[in-house]
Parts: structure tokens; C-alpha cells; sequence
């Protein structure tokens, strides 16, 4: 017998541009409008319902909210009854991840539940030779904060799926653990799926389009 299907709330946070409701529209309508930056609302939200196994499925209530200045102020509300925060950096822009060390992470820690399931995204792994932040760097942060980190890519749509398969798992079962491949895969220029000798060897090791 199926279990009842659920809804909880989810939040995108990040910088501006970053790629946050690309990020949204790819999870629910799997594809990428690159002009989506155009965007001006202060919010979008769209429901899906994920199923998890054959006996486990669950509804995400997705919102994404502007990283513009003059919304900043909207994080208090948003964050109220929110199970699962994803913040997102853009990988080719290294302002955007201080801004998720420096203001968004400790916004989620002053306004939201201890116990939320807390993501980081780099995003736009699909522009690796652009990298302005390792993902050493946003691993090694996301574990300081207790978050789980995903390399992804809206455009593309690089662990898109499996970011929000682990969210609808951790929410359900807080012991959850994500299985990770065990051979790395990496993203050529092309976009298309190769191995390690399908990009040049110095972006071997930064540049794996695979969950940490």
C-alpha cells in the first residue's frame, strides 16, 4: 500500500543571476529558458510530486526568490514552515558564493528550523572552464554548515533531478543517505557524457558534473 503523498515547502536562495530559477524550471518542466534572468518577480512557485520508490512519493512545493537587494527583506517569511533550503552559487562567479557564506547561510540560521534539510548547488557546472570557485571550496563549506552539496547545471540539467530526489528522501527519512556512482562522470564542452579523457586533464579533478 502506497504511502499518503505529503507537501512541503522548499526554498532557492542565492545571488542574483545565479541560475536559481533555472534551477526551478528545470526540475519541473525539464527545460532550460535562457532568458529566465529577464525575470523580474520576487518570487516563483510551482508544485511537483516526486515519486521516491514504489511505496514512497512526496510533493515539493518549490519557491524561488529574487536574489535582488530589495527583496532580501522576503527571506523572513519565506523561510517560515520551509523543510528544505537550496542555496545556489554560480561556479564563474565568485561573488556569489561569499554572498551564500557571508549573508545567505546565516539568514537560514537566524529565520529557519533547526532540523531543515539544507543544500548547496554550484551551479552552472556546464561552464567549468570558467570555474572562479573549486568545488573543494564549496564542499569543504557546505559539510561546515551540515549541507549536502551538488554540482549542477540548469542547462544541461546535470544532478537537477537527483538533487531534488535527495531533498524528497531527507525530508521523509531524516537518516537518508545518497549513494553517490562510483566512476565519476564528467560533461565535455559539447555537453555530451564522457570519461575522465573527455576534458583537459587540469579540469579532471575540479570539474566533475557529480554529487559530493
Amino acid at each position: 500500500m502506497k504511502e499518503e503523498s505529503n507537501s512541503y515547502k522548499v526554498i532557492i536562495l542565492g545571488e542574483k543571476e545565479v541560475g536559481k530559477l533555472g534551477i526551478l524550471t528545470r526540475f519541473i518542466f525539464d527545460n532550460f529558458n535562457p532568458n529566465n534572468s529577464n525575470n523580474k518577480s520576487p518570487s516563483n512557485y510551482y508544485s511537483k510530486k516526486l515519486k521516491l520508490s514504489e511505496e514512497k512519493e512526496i510533493t515539493l512545493d518549490v519557491w524561488h526568490i529574487s536574489g535582488h537587494e530589495k527583496y532580501r527583506t522576503l527571506v523572513k517569511t519565506f523561510c517560515k514552515g520551509a523543510k528544505a533550503i537550496i542555496l545556489v552559487y554560480d561556479i564563474t562567479n565568485n561573488r556569489s558564493f561569499t554572498e551564500i557564506k557571508d549573508y545567505w547561510s546565516k539568514q537560514i540560521k537566524e529565520y529557519c528550523e533547526n532540523d531543515i534539510v539544507l543544500v548547496i548547488s554550484a551551479n552552472k557546472s556546464d561552464l567549468y572552464d570558467e570555474m572562479q570557485v573549486d568545488d573543494e571550496i564549496g564542499k569543504e563549506f557546505a559539510k561546515s554548515i551540515g549541507a549536502f552539496f551538488f554540482s549542477t547545471s540548469a542547462k544541461d540539467g546535470s544532478n537537477i533531478k537527483d538533487m531534488f530526489d535527495y531533498i524528497g528522501n531527507k525530508i521523509l527519512d531524516p537518516n537518508f543517505i545518497f549513494k553517490t556512482e562510483k566512476k565519476p562522470i564528467y560533461i565535455e564542452r559539447n555537453n555530451n557524457i564522457g570519461g575522465p579523457d573527455s576534458i583537459p586533464p587540469r579540469f579532471r579533478k575540479k570539474h566533475k558534473c557529480v554529487i559530493y
